[in-house]
């Protein structure tokens, strides 16, 4: 391993911007922090460091471009949702009016016309129930980011 050939003590605003150009690269190119010491003969704290901040950075962008993401699908599908569940509905009135002329009637469709209303019935709850856990929970993604934004933290903070 190389001996760490630069100076203790915190570095000059330009010569830390330097160090982050220089260690930036080896980032992007997701070489380790052990190497990266080794072959830039930094020190390896200092990479670690910047590594883990660039990491938390990233981890952070890629949340808010899932909830952006997320958002955007929650919105769609909540429209569709509603669609439907409009659709329902109309099919829901037809049927209330096909239902009273066929018991005024006495006509044998008049069971399966009540059966039809229930399955229209059951879809609509169903339908109802799905928009609101769309519209309360927080997406996948959000819940799946959080976990692992708060392991880099602590990974971090532990090392």
């Amino acid at each position: 391993m190389l001996e760490n050939q630069y100076q203790p003590g915190r570095p000059s605003v330009v010569e830390s911007m330097l160090i982050d150009k220089t260690l930036r690269l080896h980032y992007l190119k997701t070489y380790s922090i052990e190497f990266t010491a080794e072959i830039t003969g930094r020190h390896r704290r200092t990479v670690k460091k910047r590594f883990d901040n660039w990491d938390i950075k990233s981890m952070r962008k890629l949340n808010d471009e899932f909830d952006k993401g997320d958002s955007a699908h929650k919105e769609e599908y909540v429209r569709l949702n509603q669609s439907l569940i409009d659709k329902a509905l109309f099919r829901l009135d037809q049927l209330a009016i096909d239902i009273d002329n066929a018991r005024k009637s006495g006509s044998e469709s008049y069971s399966n016309l009540i059966v039809i209303e229930n399955q229209i019935m059951r879809t609509l709850e169903v339908l109802g129930e799905k928009r609101c856990a769309v519209k309360i929970s927080p997406g996948a993604e959000r819940v799946v980011g959080k976990v692992i934004e708060d392991r880099v933290e602590k990974y971090a903070k532990s090392g």
